[in-house]
């Protein structure tokens, strides 16, 4: 279950438009900036807006056919780099595994940045976050050395989407796979990087709503602390998917109420 996020460009593209749909000629060249990261493809998948203004995209980078690694370059408002950030502006980050696809960002309030996805490997292909420390460095009090692989008890695992709770505990949202079977999931975490364990079952939820396959692709936060997730559902493979949306109490139950 190696899967694929966006279309690969050879170069990370941006381009700002103005408020009436016009680039804007102030950001990079006529509003545009193309950066090259790694040594093939460039994969870009998220942005985050920080409070001063400054641009953090986040993605994944194909060093070879084989080997991708976890990619983030933070720009200023102007789109010119941001050489106080990683080397040059730019940090890439691996692990042990040789393949690591990222498609889900945070930004917390103290300027740390936290990546979700999955590492691909045989025979268990985990869910993966990483966090790293408003330089870009990697943050080594969250997990074990600034990571957490989480398989969740499934051959192949994906981490779509997160969101941080005002408490700090992270959760995430995306799916689990064994024998062909999709199950959509519901994780949270506590700031260091431990399950939280007062949420579901050991600080995980699964669910099936469709025989075939359930995943979730977005986690979103009430107000009053209820959690909605959304994704897909089918009964058996093809072109068959139904939308799914769930709602979940903030200790992770089913809420009856939706």
């Amino acid at each position: 279950m190696k899967q694929i996020f966006s279309i690969a460009f050879l170069l990370i593209p941006f381009l700002i438009q103005a408020q009436n749909g016009t680039p804007d000629i102030t950001f990079g060249n006529n509003g545009i900036v193309t950066t090259p990261v790694g040594s093939l493809d460039d994969d870009l998948t998220e942005l985050l807006i920080q409070p001063d203004g400054k641009i953090i995209a986040s993605g994944f980078i194909y060093q070879s056919t084989s080997t991708t690694d976890i990619a983030m370059v933070r720009y200023m408002p102007d789109g010119s780099l941001d050489n106080t950030f990683g080397n040059g502006g730019k940090v890439i980050y691996s692990n042990a595994l040789s393949e690591n696809f990222a498609g889900a960002a945070v930004l917390q309030p103290d300027g740390k940045i936290i990546l979700g996805g999955m590492s691909y490997s045989t025979p268990v292909s985990p869910g993966f976050i990483v966090r790293f420390l408003p330089n870009g460095t990697v943050d080594n009090s969250f997990g074990v050395s600034g990571e957490v692989l989480d398989a969740f008890g499934f051959t192949n695992s994906n981490i779509r989407s997160m969101v941080l709770q005002p408490d700090g505990k992270l959760l995430v949202a995306g799916e689990g796979e064994i024998n062909s079977i999709y199950y959509a999931i519901v994780a949270r975490y506590n700031s260091d990087g431990s399950r939280d364990t007062v949420f579901g079952t050991g600080g995980l939820r699964i669910d099936s709503i469709g025989s075939y396959l359930s995943v979730f692709y977005s986690v979103a936060l009430q107000p009053d602390g209820k959690i909605i997730a959304c994704g897909n559902a089918a009964e058996t493979s093809g072109y068959n998917y139904d939308f799914l949306v769930m709602r979940y109490l903030p200790d992770g139950t089913p809420d009856p109420g939706f």
